[in-house]
């Protein structure tokens, strides 16, 4: 993907949570965001993808999905850059 430019919704998971942490289609199901950050990822086990269940709360939270954002092997963890939880 071209820097600055963003996925259209139409890629964007639909159970995400709305915020600036989402996932797009490329997600391939490996659950390391979500053992990364349980707090924030859950999976779609039918469906075989991960997504976003709530967007982080605290700095911790924060640290875990932008860390989980940087891990992710798909790059399917995107974040729109709202500013980071104070």
């Amino acid at each position: 993907m071209k820097q600055g430019t963003l996925p259209s919704i139409k890629q964007r998971i639909k159970e995400n949570a709305p915020g600036k942490y989402y996932i797009i289609d490329k997600c391939i199901g490996c659950a390391l965001c979500y053992e990364l950050s349980p707090r924030n990822f859950s999976m779609n086990l039918d469906e075989g993808y991960d997504f976003v269940f709530k967007q982080p709360e605290t700095q911790k939270d924060e640290a875990l999905c932008l860390k989980a954002m940087q891990s992710c092997p798909a790059d399917a963890i995107r974040n729109d850059g709202f500013g980071p939880v104070k």
